[in-house]
């Protein structure tokens, strides 16, 4: 466990061997020793004290990332089945005046256009501050990364075309969540996310 010590900077620059038991013991301390180094001895820094920070650093994201993850509350079938409820009827709000002018005489083009728009407003919605769409921000559950971070964009793309194209084959991929460990679909996947409930996760940026 790292300690709260005030340790005076070396004068002498320090051997690896010491800067690894820095990084192991006292990490805000050799990240001290890490700042004033790439000031006054940038070669230095660069050559023997990178290499060492980036390597505890990546570490001890792991590490913080598996206590963060330890925390998390995956969100059920059924939270997932209520949130898809909610918005399905979100979207028949929206696009109730469409259905009424056009109904079943809508062409194919028009029918993909609006799937399209409804996935691209999906995954910008999963990808904001908010991570999820409307249905799953009433139901209290987010979207997130592997590691309990917010997705991209990109990410968000992914999952959602896989997820229209999953259940426009088979209606029952819906159900796969029932039989994973982390109650994920398999556009998560595929995707590397999966939902949380809001309240078991640490906000992240």
């Amino acid at each position: 466990m790292e300690e709260n010590k005030s340790i005076d900077i070396p004068a002498e620059k320090p051997t690896p061997e010491e800067l690894e038991t820095y990084a192991k013991t006292y990490f805000k301390y050799f990240l001290e020793v890490c700042e004033k180094y790439k000031v006054i001895d940038n070669e230095y820094y660069e050559k023997i004290i990178l290499p060492i920070k980036e390597k505890y650093e990546e570490k001890r994201k792991k590490y913080e990332a598996e206590i963060n993850k330890s925390y998390i509350e995956y969100a059920s079938l059924w939270n997932r089945l209520c949130a898809h409820f909610l918005d399905g009827l979100v979207i028949l709000l929206i696009f109730f005046p469409y259905i009424l002018l056009y109904g079943n005489k809508s062409s194919a083009f028009n029918q993909i256009y609006l799937i399209c728009l409804i996935i691209v407003v999906f995954s910008f919605l999963e990808s904001s501050n908010m991570q999820g769409t409307f249905g799953k921000l009433i139901c209290g559950i987010k979207v997130v990364g592997i590691n309990g971070e917010r997705i991209s964009f990109l990410n968000s793309l992914i999952r959602n075309v896989i997820k229209f194209l999953s259940l426009g084959l088979c209606a029952f991929t819906s159900f796969v969540p029932l039989f994973s460990d982390e109650k994920k679909a398999i556009h998560d996947y595929i995707a590397q996310t999966f939902v949380a409930k809001k309240n078991s996760l640490i906000n992240k940026s």
